[in-house]
């Protein structure tokens, strides 16, 4: 796996070019990543199951056989579920003060142990299915629920984190609400 990371100072400049592969050879860098936290850090790599492997910080992550690799994002996406919904409570609590508007059962959801997907709250929509109806947005894993479980998925203001692919992973972050990375591709030259 070849990977090169690169740190700029001036994040309104954009992601610093690629550093040039060792000599010796390896893949040309395809993608770029801006990885999550508060320094503009990136990393460039060649294939996305290598920005996996960056992004969970597991390099053996590209000799992952397929049920390994998706237990890899599985357990990296519960940890991101963990950590974004600690962030939200902590926003909800003290700046936006929608803590105390949630119901006492919302607030034990949002502040639960993840060691299964939260299911089965009192709120239900005409077909049976949970109803997430609380200004603070619940985030849920995608593999806790139909059609990779037996429990429908619930509707509301959840934000999804999708591990079923390398692919879904990364573009789940990527996206609106989280915004946590960045993935670009490299203009590859000859």
């Amino acid at each position: 796996m070849s990977v090169a990371f690169a740190r700029t100072r001036n994040p309104k400049q954009g992601p610093p070019d690629p550093p040039p592969l060792p000599e010796g050879g390896g893949a040309p860098f395809r993608w770029g990543m801006r990885l999550p936290g508060q320094f503009e850090e990136y990393a460039y790599v060649s294939t996305e199951s290598e920005l996996v492997a960056v992004l969970i910080g597991r390099p053996e992550y590209v000799y992952f056989d397929q049920q390994s690799a998706l237990v890899a994002r599985i357990k990296y996406g519960i940890g991101t579920q963990c950590w974004q919904q600690a962030r939200l409570n902590m926003l909800a609590q003290t700046v936006l003060d929608d803590w105390t508007d949630a119901e006492p059962w919302q607030r034990s959801v949002l502040a639960g142990s993840r060691a299964t997907q939260p299911h089965g709250w009192p709120i239900k929509t005409v077909d049976l299915v949970d109803r997430w109806d609380c200004r603070i947005p619940l985030i849920l894993v995608s593999t806790g629920f139909e059609p990779y479980s037996e429990v429908p998925a619930p509707v509301g203001e959840i934000w999804w984190i999708d591990v079923i692919e390398d692919s879904t992973l990364l573009g789940s972050l990527e996206a609106y609400p989280f915004g946590l990375i960045d993935v670009f591709p490299i203009e590859v030259n000859g």
